[in-house]
């Protein structure tokens, strides 16, 4: 077959046809848990529902396999079990960093989702990227903020609002894990 396309014009009509096969994949939220191994999971304070969810929808925009709790998590269901579950199958871990993560206690239990993430990293030899998502401003300095997250580069997304390029970093990362 003999195109009389330039290489770009290909590009483009390839990446629009994987696009439209790629978003038609994304289940949606009234589905089953579309949650799989070497998804991408969220983390958030409560209060922080809101930008975590704008976040969510923004990665499923563009394909991403992403889970929510609010979106996942299904009526009678464990949560604690099924939130460890699907944090142990992730293969990038964002955690969001906000002033409400910032200045909560220890006992809040996105906390426990972070103490956990990092611990698989660490001692379970699991190949957990985390990914620093900020929200809102916090000083790097922190103490409320985990010194593994300090020192990694952060994405910024005010109010759960990221840049078209700050998506792609994520997209990108995401496609590179899945190729590791």
């Amino acid at each position: 077959m003999v195109l009389d396309d330039s290489v770009e014009a290909f590009v483009d009509r390839l990446y629009e046809a994987w696009t439209a096969i790629g978003s038609q994949s994304v289940p949606n939220s009234s589905e089953e848990n579309p949650f799989g191994n070497g998804s991408v999971f969220i983390s958030y304070a409560t209060e922080d529902r809101a930008a975590a969810n704008h976040l969510y929808e923004e990665m499923r925009s563009i394909g991403l396999p992403v889970w929510l709790d609010i979106k996942a998590l299904q009526a009678g269901e464990e949560w604690a079990a099924g939130i460890e579950s699907n944090l142990r199958n992730c293969s990038i871990f964002i955690p969001l960093i906000t002033a409400a993560s910032d200045t909560t206690d220890e006992t809040r239990y996105f906390r426990q989702e972070w103490t956990l993430a990092l611990k698989l990293k660490a001692d379970s030899g699991l190949d957990i990227l985390i990914l620093p998502v900020q929200v809102s401003p916090v000083s790097r300095d922190s103490s409320k903020i985990p010194q593994e997250f300090r020192k990694l580069h952060w994405i910024e997304a005010p109010e759960g609002n990221i840049t078209d390029e700050g998506l792609a970093r994520i997209n990108e990362t995401y496609r590179k894990t899945r190729y590791l």
